[in-house]
């Protein structure tokens, strides 16, 4: 299965047997950054450091997101996702009210 998203943010998402791949492209991941709507100040990546700011986005995507759990960012967004599956009653997940 392949997902883009080329109208929104650019990314591409898809899987393997093996693994989930996503793909950002930084020009996409800095241009949100700088029209964020979170961005109040208004401040920009500085021409010339898109790999420097790509960088330092994956090493706080490894950085602990919640104080109470020390959960890192990553682990914070898929927890967000696994909640719908536990709460969807998805075909592909079996439930302890169920029988195989």
């Amino acid at each position: 299965m392949k997902i883009e998203d080329k109208n929104i943010t650019g990314f591409t998402v898809r899987s393997t047997n093996e693994k989930v791949i996503i793909e950002m492209p930084i020009s996409n991941l800095v241009r949100g950054f700088n029209l964020s709507p979170n961005n109040y100040s208004e401040v920009k990546i500085k021409r010339g450091h898109r790999k420097e700011f790509a960088d330092w986005l994956i090493g706080n995507l490894l950085d602990e997101a919640d104080s109470e759990t020390g959960d890192n960012f990553i682990v914070t967004m898929l927890d967000s996702v696994f909640e719908r599956a536990y709460e969807d009653y998805l075909d592909f997940v079996k439930y302890p009210d169920e029988e195989e």
